[in-house]
């Protein structure tokens, strides 16, 4: 079993929805839980969807991600990632910026020309206006820096994806840096207090209850501004202009009682 995380999500969007908009695009998954504030029952606007194995899921990810999603009003779009549950990856990741995109483009597209080529290449996300269209760039992120610059030289002026050559170079590795150091700052926070929670609720006073409302305020106030982030500005180029600070790659892991 693996498990995506799915964004974006507006409030008429359930379960039923969710599952028939994966299977219009010719997959099946084995389960969605919309998260629910829990005391009102509203949903937050996100959730995590099951799929039956790795391979399935990162078929979605290549396949799916950054396509029109079936049945959205106003339009919208896939809008996934990998469920890491507040599990932060091992090891520095390393960018590409890839430039001269067609707005052809998408997500699933620019992420599979690259995975074609290198297998553990970790995700591809093309940088969108307010208005949900291409800005003619996005990045590629890789686990080892050798692979990154590899894939610079050996991609550089690439055709195949949408109708112009590939424009790459290295993301700003000062700006990274900055970002991975704001993203501890930010995220250390939550998983601090959250692991107070934990520790509050199961050992020092078991008979009291966790503040969710608070919890899962919180927790939204950081899911979609880090995913956004992650997309639009954790791997900034030298080449684009600072529009936003930058934040984490993973999501922290809400919290239920």
């Amino acid at each position: 079993m693996s498990t995506l995380w799915m964004g974006n999500l507006e409030s008429y969007m359930d379960e039923k929805f969710i599952t028939r908009a994966f299977s219009t695009m010719g997959e099946q998954v084995v389960n969605v839980r919309i998260i629910r504030n829990k005391m009102t029952g509203g949903a937050l606007g996100y959730c995590f969807v099951e799929m039956t194995d790795e391979a399935t899921a990162e078929r979605c990810l290549r396949k799916i991600n950054g396509k029109p999603l079936p049945g959205a009003n106003p339009p919208t779009r896939f809008k996934l990632n990998r469920a890491t549950f507040g599990k932060q990856d091992s090891g520095q990741m390393y960018s590409l910026f890839v430039g001269d995109l067609t707005p052809d483009v998408d997500d699933g597209m620019l992420y599979e020309f690259f995975y074609n080529r290198y297998p553990s290449c970790r995700g591809g996300k093309v940088v969108l206006d307010s208005m949900g269209n291409s800005k003619g760039c996005g990045f590629v992120q890789f686990p080892d820096e050798r692979l990154q610059k590899r894939a610079l030289e050996e991609c550089q002026g690439a055709v195949g994806l949408g109708g112009k050559p590939l424009r790459l170079s290295l993301a700003n590795k000062q700006q990274q840096q900055q970002s991975e150091h704001k993203a501890w700052q930010s995220t250390s926070g939550y998983r601090h207090n959250y692991d107070q929670y934990t520790q509050y609720h199961q050992q020092a006073y078991p008979g009291l209850e966790v503040d969710v409302v608070e919890a899962n305020r919180k927790f939204m106030e950081h899911s979609e501004e880090l995913y956004d982030a992650l997309i639009e500005c954790h791997w900034q180029s030298t080449e684009l202009s600072t529009e936003q600070d930058y934040m984490t790659s993973s999501l922290p892991e809400p919290i239920y009682c």
